[in-house]
C-alpha cells in the first residue's frame, strides 16, 4: 500500500517538484541520522561522566569508612554508637559536596544472605534504619564480590529518578563487609536531554527551510532548460508547426548539450520540412502543367474528332452529288436517245413533223436542263473538294499539335518522376543522418 502511494506520488509531481522533494527527504533523513548519533553521543557521554563522578564518590566515602567497626553495626540500638554518628557525618559531608548526589548510605550482609541498611545519612523522616531491608540487584551482587558497580538501569520513583552505584568497603584482611551506596540524580540529565532533542529539531526545522530554499534554486536552474524545451515542443505540436524557434545553449553540462544537440535536431527537421515543401511546390507546378498538357490533349482530340465527322460529311455529299451527277447524265442520255427517236419518227412520218419537233424541243430543253444540273452539282463537288481538302489539312495540323503536345505531357511526366525521386532522395538522407 504504502509503495502504491509513493508510485502514485512520483507519477503526479513535476520535475521541480521531485527535485524539491527529494532535498527535503535527503535534509530529513540526515538531519534525524545525524541528530540521533549527536543525541546517543551525547547521552553516552554524560551517562559516563555521571557514572564517573558516582563512582569516584562511592569509592572515595567506602576508603574514608572503619571496615572493623562497621561490620560490627548490626541492630538499631548502636545508632547511637559514635561510630555510627561519625560515619554519618563523614558521609553527609560527602553528599554536601556533590549537589546533586541525592542519597549516600553503606549496606551489609547478614549470614543468611539478607542485605540490610547500616548507615543513613539523610536527616528526614524518610531515613532508614540500621537493620531495615533492602532489595538485592545484580548489580549489588558484583560489588559485593569485590567490583565497584554502576547500575545498569535507572530507578525512579517519587522522589526522582536516580542512578546508583556501589563501591565494596574491604576490612583490613581484605575481605568486604559491606558497600557504599550513592543515589545520583539524573533529572537534570535528562532535562539537558531533552534540551538537546528540542535543539536537534530546531536545527533539523532550520537545515529543512534551508533545503528547501536550496531545492527551489536548484530544481528552477536544472527544470528551467527543460521546461522550456517542453514549451518549445508544445508550440511546435499545438502551433503551426513553427521549426524557427531555438534554445539557449550557454552552459558547458548536460542541459547545454542537451539543448546544442535539440537544436541540431530541429534544424535536420526544417531543413528536410524546407525541401519537402519545395518538392512539392514543384511536383504541385509539374502537376498543373500535366492538367494543362491533359486539357490540351483533350482539346486536341475533340478538335480532331470534330474534323473527321466533317471529312466524314463531306465524303458522303460527294458521294451524294456524284449520285445526283450520274441521274443527270442519264437522263441527258435519255433525252438524246428520245431525240433520236423523235427524228427517226420524222422520217417516217412527215405529218407528225410538227409533233416531233415540239417533243424534240422538249426533250433538247430537258438535256439543257440536265446539263445545267451537271454542271450545278460539278460545281457542287469542287467546292467539297475542296473543303475536304482544307480538312484534311486542318486534322493534319491538328495531329500535328496532338503529338506537340502529347510530347509536352510526356516531359511533364519525366519531370513529376525527378521530383519525386529527389523527395525521397532527401527523406533518406535525413533518416540516414
Amino acid at each position: 500500500m504504502i509503495r502504491l502511494e509513493v508510485q502514485m506520488l512520483k507519477n503526479r509531481l513535476r520535475l521541480r517538484g521531485k527535485l524539491i522533494f527529494s532535498y527535503l527527504c535527503v535534509v530529513l533523513i540526515s538531519s534525524a541520522v545525524l541528530g540521533g548519533i549527536l543525541f546517543a553521543q551525547g547521552s553516552a557521554r554524560s551517562r559516563r561522566d555521571l557514572e564517573s563522578r558516582l563512582l569516584a564518590i562511592v569509592k572515595t566515602a567506602a576508603v574514608q569508612i572503619d571496615a572493623d567497626q562497621h561490620s560490627l553495626l548490626t541492630s538499631h540500638e548502636m545508632e547511637s554508637s559514635p561510630f555510627y554518628i561519625e560515619t554519618r557525618h563523614s558521609l553527609q559531608r560527602i553528599r554536601r559536596a556533590n549537589p546533586d548526589l541525592a542519597f549516600l548510605y553503606t549496606l551489609a550482609r547478614r549470614p543468611d544472605g539478607q542485605i540490610y541498611f547500616v548507615v543513613d545519612e539523610a536527616v528526614d523522616e524518610d531515613r532508614a534504619k540500621l537493620g531495615d531491608s533492602y532489595d538485592s540487584n545484580p548489580s549489588i551482587e558484583a560489588a559485593f564480590s569485590g567490583k565497584p558497580t554502576i547500575a545498569s538501569e535507572l530507578v525512579t520513583d517519587s522522589w526522582g529518578t536516580f542512578l546508583s552505584g556501589y563501591a565494596p568497603i574491604h576490612d583490613s584482611a581484605s575481605r568486604v563487609v559491606g558497600l557504599v551506596a550513592g543515589d545520583i540524580r539524573v533529572d537534570d540529565i535528562l532535562a539537558a536531554q531533552r534540551s538537546q532533542i528540542v535543539s536537534t529539531l530546531v536545527v533539523a526545522g532550520i537545515s529543512v527551510l534551508v533545503a528547501l530554499g536550496i531545492g527551489i534554486w536548484v530544481s528552477s536552474w536544472i527544470s528551467a532548460p527543460l521546461v522550456n524545451m517542453v514549451l518549445l515542443l508544445r508550440d511546435i505540436a499545438e502551433g503551426e508547426g513553427d521549426l524557427t524557434g531555438r534554445l539557449r545553449a550557454s552552459s558547458q553540462d548536460e542541459l547545454g548539450d542537451l539543448a546544442r544537440w535539440f537544436n541540431v535536431f530541429v534544424d535536420k527537421i526544417h531543413n528536410l520540412v524546407r525541401s519537402i515543401a519545395a518538392a512539392a511546390a514543384d511536383m504541385a507546378t509539374a502537376s498543373d502543367e500535366f492538367a494543362a498538357a491533359g486539357t490540351q490533349v483533350g482539346s486536341a482530340t475533340q478538335q480532331t474528332a470534330t474534323t473527321i465527322a466533317e471529312v466524314a460529311r463531306g465524303a458522303q455529299e460527294q458521294s451524294v452529288n456524284a449520285g445526283k451527277s450520274a441521274e443527270s447524265l442519264t437522263q441527258i442520255a435519255e433525252s438524246m436517245e428520245a431525240v433520236a427517236r423523235d427524228a427517226q419518227s420524222q422520217e417516217a412520218s412527215p405529218e407528225s413533223a410538227d409533233t416531233v419537233a415540239r417533243d424534240m424541243v422538249s426533250s433538247l430543253e430537258a438535256v439543257a436542263n440536265g446539263l445545267r444540273e451537271a454542271v450545278a452539282v460539278a460545281r457542287e463537288n469542287e467546292d467539297s473538294a475542296s473543303r475536304g481538302i482544307k480538312t484534311i489539312e486542318k486534322v493534319i495540323d491538328s495531329v500535328a499539335h496532338l503529338r506537340k503536345t502529347t510530347a509536352g505531357v510526356v516531359q511533364g511526366i519525366s519531370d513529376l518522376g525527378a521530383c519525386a525521386s529527389n523527395i525521397r532522395i532527401v527523406v533518406q538522407e535525413n533518416a540516414a543522418a
